[in-house]
């Protein structure tokens, strides 16, 4: 019974929350010709009704212009090579060398290996975002037009619900925006938890992904930015950051 309850409520949540994002949806794309079809929906809707509601006279973030010191935040990988070694020193400097050089499954007596092993992890993840990008560019120019077949014949006016990062190229800053700003509130979240929602309620400490915050966070970004420009941006990756944190923590 539960799971067929449980199959249902999915295949209910997997037509609504799409319609229930569309408003925003034809705001990020500028058409009405896309949906968005990802489990963190709810994460969207909320950014893009936060930005439209504190944001109103926010410039874009896609007039932002990068000094040439810090063009390298716009490519992902470099972002996430210079992150991953950020955190990698960070830890070799406040854990114990042999419990910090563990978390690659790497020599112990191996300084080198550790910091290669976290930058190849950058690196890998990177190439896959640069890979899931040029993904969007064929999904855009071959799949959507196949789809019409579907929407013309069999269900009149259906769109297709394609997943988050098919957003990202309508707002390449304002999803690197959202992953930071999503991390932030992540991490907000867990000091929240740790300092008083563990010790008080037993809540689980749920630790910010880089994959989750990039995706998720860009996404609520790139929302964000369509309603409510920079401060759209902002804010809104800032408290989806604070929901994939809590949220789970509750589920748990």
């Amino acid at each position: 019974l539960i799971v067929i309850i449980g199959a249902i409520l999915m295949g209910v949540i997997m037509v609504v929350m799409p319609a229930f994002a569309q408003p925003f949806m034809n705001r990020v794309t500028g058409s009405d010709k896309l949906s968005i079809g990802h489990f963190n929906t709810l994460g969207y809707i909320v950014s893009g009704a936060v930005g439209a509601s504190v944001g109103k006279k926010s410039k874009s973030t896609e007039d932002i212009n990068f000094p040439k010191g810090l063009s390298f935040l716009r490519d992902s990988t470099l972002l996430m090579v210079v992150l991953y070694l950020v955190f990698s020193v960070w830890a070799a400097i406040v854990l114990p060398a042999k419990e910090a050089f563990k978390i690659f499954s790497t020599n112990p007596d191996n300084y080198g290996s550790f910091f290669m092993a976290a930058f190849a992890q950058a690196l890998q993840f990177g190439i896959g975002v640069s890979i899931i990008l040029y993904g969007v560019r064929i999904i855009l120019g071959e799949l959507v037009p196949a789809f019409q077949g579907i929407a013309n014949k069999v269900v009149p006016g259906a769109r297709p619900a394609l997943d988050i990062p098919i957003v990202f190229p309508y707002g390449a800053n304002a999803s690197l925006i959202g992953f930071l700003g999503s991390f932030v509130g992540g991490l907000v979240a867990l000091a929240i938890i740790a300092v008083w929602l563990g010790p008080v309620w037993g809540v689980a400490l749920i630790l910010p992904g880089m994959v989750p915050h990039f995706f998720d966070g860009g996404g609520a970004g790139v929302f964000g930015n369509a309603t409510g420009g920079r401060i759209g941006a902002i804010v809104g990756s800032f408290i989806n950051g604070l929901l994939i944190t809590f949220l789970p923590a509750v589920l748990m």
